[in-house]
């Protein structure tokens, strides 16, 4: 029906996979620009902050499976593959909204992580981490 009405479109055979790639991505762009309020070329332009991506990726990639969700070995390092191939000036939807002073999407984000992660016994260090510091920016965030 959408292919007929003109728009774009593309069948995947498990959806479940798709969207656990789509959040891989979105945890590590959204959640380091956003905590460093720098677009995605800076952050990821050189190979300084590789090795955070890619554990990112990893802890993510870990959660999915443990759900079960059946990714492909190597899918982080193509999730970061894709990552580095975005517009340098790119800014995610996190960072925009902690430059205008709105409440950050960290639930969605490294937050589902974090509480699946809790229901089966992983320690995603890397999100975790990521999850503290982005409530600690939020500008939503309730403070005393």
């Amino acid at each position: 029906m959408l292919r007929e009405h003109g728009v774009p479109c593309h069948v995947v055979p498990d959806v479940r996979v798709a969207m656990w790639q789509k959040l891989m991505g979105n945890v590590t762009v959204n959640s380091l620009c956003a905590v460093t309020g720098l677009p995605v070329g800076a952050i990821l332009d050189g190979d300084e902050l590789d090795g955070v991506a890619l554990a990112l990726l990893h802890d993510v990639a870990a959660v999915g499976a443990a759900v079960g969700v059946e990714l492909e070995p190597g899918l982080a390092e193509r999730v970061l593959a894709g990552i580095k191939s975005l517009p340098g000036d790119a800014t995610p939807s996190t960072l925009q909204d902690r430059r205008a002073g709105r409440p950050l999407e960290v639930d969605a984000l490294t937050g589902v992580v974090v509480r699946l992660a809790d229901e089966h016994g992983l320690a995603v260090p890397t999100v975790r981490t990521l999850d503290a510091l982005l409530r600690a920016v939020d500008p939503g965030r309730r403070r005393p």
